[in-house]
């Protein structure tokens, strides 16, 4: 078989695996792999964030947003909520799954609890946030995602934010969602992601060969 290369952009990158994880995510499965790929998508757009800095929040400002509205990176939010002498131990413990996940340096023979659900949805939360504030916008699935996430838990949505009104309108939603488990809600939003988005569920044809996002 001849080799063979594709171009793949950091955006490329994040996107692919931010939406994979996604799919995990919302099929109840590895969501070991759901958080590792998360995070990965997260560190790339951390990293773009911090060399575009200017740019991004310049746009930000041109668009005359709100006085006290100006969006930072996740990473750069709660730095900014932190005392600099207990930085380094936060981040520590904030990064201490993804770092048990990706190595065994100096910890081969040890475990580490790791609270799936709750982890994997927030942390895929403050990703998708991030992804729309270097890019500007966010794909059908990760749209999707923070759809369904606000609908299970509506207290985390900020005052003015339009889904407020439009889950008012839908009291049966909001009392549904108390009543499914856990695995009821991740299939729901599972057939929504095939519904809506079909191209991530797309196989690599013979040769291999898959379709990457812009």
């Amino acid at each position: 078989m001849a080799k063979r290369k594709v171009t793949v952009t950091k955006r490329c990158a994040a996107t692919c695996q931010l939406e994979t994880s996604i799919m995990l995510f919302l099929e109840n499965r590895d969501l070991i792999s759901a958080y590792t790929l998360c995070c990965a998508a997260d560190g790339i757009l951390e990293g773009i964030y911090n060399n575009e800095r200017h740019e991004i929040l310049k746009k930000q400002l041109d668009q005359s947003i709100i006085p006290g509205s100006l969006r930072f990176s996740w990473g750069e939010e709660v730095e900014s909520r932190i005392k600099p002498e207990h930085q380094q131990e936060v981040f520590r413990v904030l990064n201490s799954a993804q770092n048990f996940f990706k190595h065994a340096d100096r910890d081969h023979d040890s475990s580490y609890q790791f609270p799936d659900c709750e982890l994997t949805g927030i942390r895929l939360i403050a990703t998708v946030m991030n992804y729309n504030l270097v890019f500007r916008e966010i794909t059908p699935a990760m749209n999707l995602y923070i759809t369904l996430y606000a609908i299970v838990n509506p207290e985390l949505l900020a005052e003015g934010n339009p889904l407020q009104d439009a889950m008012a309108a839908m009291p049966d939603v909001k009392a549904m969602s108390k009543s499914l488990s856990r695995e009821d809600i991740a299939a729901i939003g599972y057939a929504a992601l095939k519904s809506t988005c079909p191209g991530l569920f797309k196989q690599p044809d013979k040769f291999g060969s898959i379709q990457l996002p812009p």
